[in-house]
């Protein structure tokens, strides 16, 4: 494999975390309806994004390929788990 193909798979294996991380960002600032720091958007991006990349990783390490749909599935409930858990009201 060339350095090129190399960085080529490393950004496509990455792709769906960050498209993910960035969805959901938007959507927690969506749902506050406030003015917000940019910086607290980009935390919660790469909350996201990490939270995300440790499912891709699971998911090649539990099947030894990228790109399954269920790694995806994985993907979007751990995802979805953290966003539950970072909007959440206080009680």
């Amino acid at each position: 494999m060339t350095p090129w193909l190399v960085l080529v798979y490393l950004l496509n294996f990455l792709a769906p975390a960050a498209v993910v991380g960035a969805g959901m960002t938007l959507a927690e600032w969506w749902r506050r309806r406030a003015v917000v720091h940019p910086r607290s958007l980009s935390v919660a991006w790469c909350v996201y994004f990490f939270v995300g990349l440790d499912a891709l990783i699971l998911g090649l390490l539990v099947w030894g390929r990228d790109g399954k749909l269920a790694t995806y599935g994985v993907l979007l409930l751990a995802v979805g788990a953290v966003a539950a858990w970072r909007t959440r009201k206080p009680a």
